[in-house]
């Protein structure tokens, strides 16, 4: 989830209000590189499938619900 992530951030960080398509905005937080939780909220989507390496999660929402997907740590 993070394939442009440069490495001066790698150690920790956090992102919020990242826009995805179809309709949802996204806040990450990481640790070595490696995204360690993930709040997907629906701004106006209803469907999507998540996708972090090898495991994926299929989310449906209400428009302005929010999920945290998984513990991708």
């Amino acid at each position: 989830m993070l394939p442009a992530l440069p490495a001066a951030w790698a150690v920790s960080g956090s992102v919020s209000g990242v826009g995805g398509r179809g309709g949802f905005v996204a806040d990450l937080r990481w640790k070595n590189g490696k995204v360690t939780r993930v709040t997907l909220k629906s701004v106006g989507g209803r469907d999507t499938t998540v996708v972090a390496g090898a495991t994926s999660h299929r989310i449906s929402l209400e428009p302005g619900q929010s999920v945290i997907p998984g513990d991708f740590a």
